[in-house]
């Protein structure tokens, strides 16, 4: 394998502002501003208006994270009400346009079209149910498949409490208050559906005498997954599918003597099977803007990929990271950021159901392995809780030139950063809404880790910086560590 930069943070999640623009340019580029409501926009402008990709925190709770066109939210996007309902789809002047789901606080779904803010009504509704997503892998089985249309319709399935159920599809409450839905032999559940455990696990997959029984996947209420080959309940082979990897062999290096840095950013916070994320769409906003203003390289549109939530699939990762990094010639940076759960040797994208879909790391290694690029990259805040940055009328050609010059006189390099050691936890705070690994690493990129004041951070002055703020911020419960045969003059943004 080429030699190159690896740089691996995993993490776990568990305004009181004057008006007007507090940071950036909020005229033409990325920026900070603060309505009089209190609102808070951070995003790109185009004449004074949010255009493009930005979120807008609400004063009275909530958030809008996506496109935006004249002011307004259009396009993709994410809205999260005060409530905790959680809208992901179509947007057009401000109002939910087109297709779209909501998953609404009670457990409640809609997915469908919607017209003017409101359902249609053409939809699916699915109560307290939760469905596998269209996107999960066709290698699924028969009985998988099977048991998502059980699932689809389990608000209108036969009460099996009271009536008695042959050989079909119902529902029964147990004396515990847990509940089965799903396939049922002479009067007893057996076959594939799913157990909502009063405890608030959940299992899906085969069942026999009251327990899980064959392949199926338990999803424990502190965000555990297991999927294995089960016997009376007790699991006793792990199940970890294999994937395909379908590689693309037609994109080609765009070759010339500049320095060019490819970006692909991924931020995954609404799961399906998997517990919710608090700050990971977030953050990856933040990286998103951040790359693209001066002080971390000013990346052009071209040259960078943000995929959110429901874009973020297994498949569209894939691609995505071939499609992006494969374009890097000799003298290039590869930058990848990953913010989502992980699993031991994987990445978790937005399809997986607890054995289908995940990302393993080699196969992000495949990626990195196939570019020509001589610096490679990563950025990976992966665990299973789950900036903006200023820019200043200054001379930024001449600065960024400085930047891409040490860069391109930095020796190829291997390096891991990871926010803690060995099986110690790493920690969220609400205080801070970000990991408080994220949060010294934003710090440290935006100059605090600068120690040397050349306006330069490079990673061995990062490493030192966000080991001591954790450190600290912890009372020592959290290490970051760094391993890996890299240069520690490599630089990873240049102050302004």
């Amino acid at each position: 394998m080429r030699g190159f930069l690896f740089v691996v943070i995993l993490l776990c999640y568990s305004f009181i502002l004057s008006a007007g623009c507090i940071q950036g340019n909020c005229q033409n580029g990325q920026g900070t501003f603060v309505y009089e409501n209190g609102d808070k926009y951070v995003g790109h402008f185009i004449q004074g208006h949010p255009e493009g990709r930005g979120i807008m925190y609400f004063a009275g709770g909530g958030k809008y994270l996506g496109q935006w066109r004249s002011g307004k939210p259009h396009g993709r996007g994410k809205l999260i009400h005060s409530s905790g309902d959680v809208y992901f789809g179509q947007f057009e002047n401000g109002e939910k346009q087109g297709q779209g789901r909501i998953d609404y606080a009670d457990g409640r779904r809609y997915e469908g079209p919607w017209v003017h803010d409101r359902p249609s009504g053409q939809g699916k509704e699915k109560p307290n149910a939760p469905s596998s997503r269209d996107e999960l892998s066709e290698t699924k089985t028969d009985a998988t498949n099977e048991h998502r249309s059980v699932l689809s319709e389990a608000s209108t399935v036969k009460d099996c409490n009271k009536t008695y159920c042959d050989n079909e599809v119902g529902q029964y409450i147990y004396k515990d208050g847990s509940k089965w839905v799903g396939h049922f032999i002479k009067g007893r559940p057996s076959g594939q559906g799913t157990c909502y455990y009063s405890n608030g696990d959940r299992y899906t997959g085969g069942w026999k005498l009251n327990a899980p029984q064959g392949e199926g996947v338990m999803y424990y209420a502190s965000g555990k997954i297991a999927g294995a080959i089960w016997q009376r309940g007790r699991p006793v082979q792990s199940l970890q599918k294999k994937e395909t990897f379908h590689t693309l062999n037609n994109i080609r290096p765009k070759r010339d003597r500049a320095v060019k840095i490819w970006a692909v950013v991924i931020g995954v916070s609404a799961y399906t099977h998997m517990p919710v994320l608090r700050y990971s769409d977030d953050d990856a906003y933040r990286i998103y803007a951040f790359l693209k203003s001066p002080e971390g390289g000013a990346l052009p549109e071209s040259q960078i990929k943000i995929l959110i939530d429901e874009d973020a699939t297994r498949a569209n990762i894939l691609n995505t990271l071939q499609e992006t990094f494969l374009q890097a010639d000799e003298n290039d940076m590869v930058l990848l950021y990953y913010s989502g759960h992980g699993l031991k040797g994987a990445f978790i994208p937005i399809d997986y159901d607890g054995y289908h879909n995940s990302i393993s790391h080699e196969e992000i290694f495949s990626v990195f392995d196939r570019s020509k690029a001589k610096y490679k990259v990563c950025y990976a805040d992966a665990c299973y809780s789950g900036s903006m940055t200023a820019m200043k009328a200054v001379d930024i050609q001449t600065d960024l030139h400085r930047y891409y010059h040490q860069l391109e006189d930095t020796r190829k390099g291997l390096a891991f950063l990871l926010s803690s050691k060995g099986e110690e936890y790493s920690l969220e705070d609400k205080g801070l809404r970000q990991g408080v690994f994220t949060h010294f690493l934003i710090r440290g990129l935006k100059g605090e880790a600068d120690t040397d004041q050349d306006k330069l951070v490079t990673i061995n002055e990062l490493y030192r910086f966000v080991r001591w703020g954790v450190r600290k911020y912890t009372g020592n419960m959290q290490t970051p560590v760094i391993i890996g045969d890299y240069d520690k003059h490599m630089p990873l943004s240049l102050m302004r």
